[in-house]
């Protein structure tokens, strides 16, 4: 199965006002997984950033796992430079579209 559209996000109501935004690729993966996992389960680093993790399939245990810790989800192929930069960049609409 081809990987989810670029704009299927599972989690997008972050508290945005203060905290930073770490943007993890391959967060499904052995080293990507690992950074979300730290920024995620350090009650510190919890109060200070949100957790954006990139996977080209969103439908995976490890993904599934990540949203549950409290990630966003964004499903995306790093071949589509386009929606890698919109991706760090992240400014969407409500609907999930970039602006």
């Amino acid at each position: 199965p081809s990987p989810a559209p670029f704009h299927q996000i599972f989690k997008t109501s972050f508290t945005m006002s203060r905290k930073k935004i770490i943007t993890v690729f391959g967060a499904t993966g052995a080293q990507g997984g690992s950074v979300a996992k730290t920024f995620l389960s350090d009650p510190r680093l919890r109060t200070q950033w949100n957790v954006r993790a990139v996977t080209r399939d969103v439908s995976k245990d490890s993904a599934q796992r990540l949203y549950c810790l409290g990630a966003e989800i964004v499903a995306v192929s790093l071949a589509l430079l386009d929606c890698v930069t919109t991706v760090v960049d992240r400014k969407l609409t409500a609907n999930n579209r970039p602006t």
